[in-house]
């Protein structure tokens, strides 16, 4: 497995901190669009997933 992008992690560390798209995408100065594409880039990496998300929330996955 190779190892994901630091800004991969990033994303992932931001998200799991705010737990809503638009507050991380903000405070890494990037769109939600880009922040949703970084996070499946690195669950598709990974082969898990990380994040249970709706339209209406986020939330760590437990694992």
């Amino acid at each position: 497995m190779a190892i994901p992008k630091i800004r991969l992690l990033q994303a992932a560390i931001a998200l799991a901190e705010d737990l809503t798209f638009s507050r991380a995408a903000e405070r890494l100065h990037i769109g939600q669009s880009t922040l949703s594409k970084q996070i499946c880039e690195l669950e598709g990496q990974l082969g898990f997933r990380l994040f249970e998300r709706n339209h209406q929330r986020v939330d760590l996955r437990n694992l």
